[in-house]
């Protein structure tokens, strides 16, 4: 079900309509995730968090990172993709991130990205953008929640783990 469409079609080549019926599956799949994430106020803890960012970072071949804004109450506000990058590196514009934070009227956000070597643990890098966004992000009151890390199958959470 986390198999790339590029997988996909490299894997059954001679079933074109299998492939398409499976990426239909992954799109339900990951629409089913979010119905759930948004029903309640949002939980580190929960597997429907896990689920959905699994279900929207794992497997491409660069990094992705997506953006989960919430309201006061941790309520689902919206989420999206904000950057993306090549397999070992990501430039993530912090000026459009906490832009468009506050044009959603969101005052808190959970970040997560994938890591596509496979090993969720998060780097110097990772360390070191958390900190500049939870720096920057409390000057303007909005509560950096925390910073996911997804790779095989695996979400690794920097606020459970106390890095945030």
């Amino acid at each position: 079900m986390h198999a790339s469409p590029e997988a996909l079609r490299g894997a059954i080549r001679d079933e074109p309509g299998v492939v398409d019926a499976l990426l239909a599956c992954q799109a339900l799949a990951r629409i089913g995730a979010l119905e759930q994430l948004a029903s309640a106020p949002v939980d580190l803890g929960d597997t429907r968090l896990r689920s959905y960012l699994i279900a929207q970072l794992q497997n491409p071949s660069e990094e992705r990172l997506q953006a989960i804004f919430l309201d006061d109450g941790n309520r689902y506000i919206r989420d999206e993709r904000v950057a993306h990058g090549s397999r070992d590196s990501l430039s993530l514009r912090l000026r459009y991130l906490v832009h468009r934070t506050l044009d959603l009227g969101a005052t808190a956000l959970i970040v997560a990205h994938n890591h596509p070597s496979g090993d969720a643990t998060p780097s110097a890098a990772d360390h070191e953008a958390t900190d500049r966004l939870r720096h920057l992000t409390a000057q303007l009151d909005i509560r950096l929640v925390d910073h996911c890390i997804v790779a095989r199958g695996k979400v690794y959470s920097m606020a459970l783990g106390k890095l945030i």
